[in-house]
């Protein structure tokens, strides 16, 4: 018999947030995007789709075409079953094959890498299942529905510094807590399906000039307009849920994020464009009224919408010896805060019986029908003895 032996590898993405299998052989790429699906492939990505859905690491394929044409028969069967299933695309890790004849047959004996197993994605579904009907209803908007996943996920969900790609999907984020970027986007992407919202993975990159890294962020659907979504650059892990990569617009995201025509392969489908940022888009929105600020972008364990909450909140993040923290005062009487915000602050340090040296800025905003300020606070000492002081709050 003959034997040829073909490897993919999967490329290290230099100690990254996510890995994929890149072709670095440009002429082969261009060749596999440019073949014809012809029956061969049709045949190859019929034999592959279901096998694949499953996660099955070997499967046996049958090949009726000509030896010189396997490699581009083969890649492009591949490619039409991910281009069909944008979640697989980004669960599968790469492949390795050996072809040989046997009893007259042509036979493609490929090897397979995912980044989760058949039943770790059957455990995926079932409990995105529960959770997405536990914190969504009928009654819900789209848009109502985004956000309560968008801040579960950052709640429930941190990020795993040790950049481990065993780790990088959405069953160890469910089941242990921990993930990176691939995880945190292809969790979020099969909430919104399940939740009926449509939803895209994106693969690029993120950072600015030596930080940058291979990274993956979400686009979401909404009345017709498509947004940016990076739930992974929102979780700082400090119990704070941010919305600076919320429903942003390509242009927002581009200051630091890039991606190309089909994504880090050139081999995803095309993305949408994002027009707008989610703000601009609101206020344009005939229904503006009943989408405020508060509902739908703040924070409540760290939003007050009193005097005496916003009090509290300050003392709490004094308490628990913040390096530095933000908060949101939203209310029709947010310029009593801007007037004199230290007055708040020093009342709070006062409560706590800390010595604090601090810098802060405020910002004021008026969106829509809501008014509010945010105050950062920087903490730059706290007194010598605060590990007293502390124990004796405990």
């Amino acid at each position: 018999f003959v034997l040829f032996v073909i490897v993919i590898l999967c490329v290290p993405m230099n100690a990254l947030a996510v890995e994929r299998v890149i072709s670095f052989e440009t002429k082969f790429k261009q060749e596999v995007m440019s073949a014809k699906a012809t029956k061969t492939v049709q045949q190859l990505a019929k034999q592959l789709k279901k096998p694949m859905e499953d996660r099955q690491k070997r499967i046996i394929l049958t090949y009726n075409g000509k030896w010189d044409d396997v490699y581009v028969d083969f890649e492009k069967g591949l490619l039409t079953v991910l281009l069909e299933d944008e979640y697989l695309a980004f669960d599968y890790r790469g492949y390795s094959y050996v072809t040989r004849e046997e009893h007259g047959k042509k036979i493609i004996d490929v090897t397979f890498q995912y980044y989760q197993t058949k039943n770790q994605h059957k455990y995926v579904q079932q409990q995105v299942k529960k959770i997405v009907q536990q914190l969504t209803n009928a009654g819900m908007t789209e848009h109502q529905k985004v956000k309560v996943l968008h801040d579960y996920i950052i709640e429930n969900v941190t990020y795993d510094y040790s950049l481990n790609q065993g780790v990088n999907a959405p069953y160890f984020a469910l089941k242990s807590g921990e993930t990176l970027c691939n995880g945190y986007a292809m969790l979020m992407y099969i909430m919104l399906k399940e939740a009926g919202v449509d939803a895209r993975l994106v693969s690029g990159s993120a950072g600015i000039g030596s930080s940058t890294e291979y990274h993956a962020w979400n686009m979401v659907e909404l009345d017709g307009a498509w947004y940016q979504l990076d739930v992974t650059w929102n979780d700082l892990d400090d119990g704070i849920v941010r919305y600076d990569y919320f429903l942003v617009s390509d242009k927002t995201l581009r200051a630091d994020h890039s991606w190309k025509k089909g994504g880090l392969n050139g081999d995803e489908k095309s993305y949408p464009v994002a027009k707008m940022d989610y703000f601009e888009q609101l206020i344009l929105e005939q229904n503006k009224d009943v989408l405020t600020l508060y509902d739908l972008w703040r924070d409540p364990k760290t939003t007050a919408t009193t005097v005496k909450q916003f009090e509290q909140l300050l003392t709490k993040s004094f308490n628990v010896l913040l390096d530095d923290f933000s908060l949101d005062y939203i209310s029709r009487e947010s310029y009593k805060v801007v007037a004199d915000p230290k007055r708040y602050i020093d009342a709070a340090i006062a409560a706590t019986g800390l010595d604090v040296e601090y810098t802060y800025e405020i910002v004021p905003y008026d969106y829509l029908k809501t008014s509010g300020v945010t105050i950062h606070v920087d903490v730059l000492q706290y007194s010598e003895d605060v590990a007293d002081l502390q124990l004796a709050n405990v």
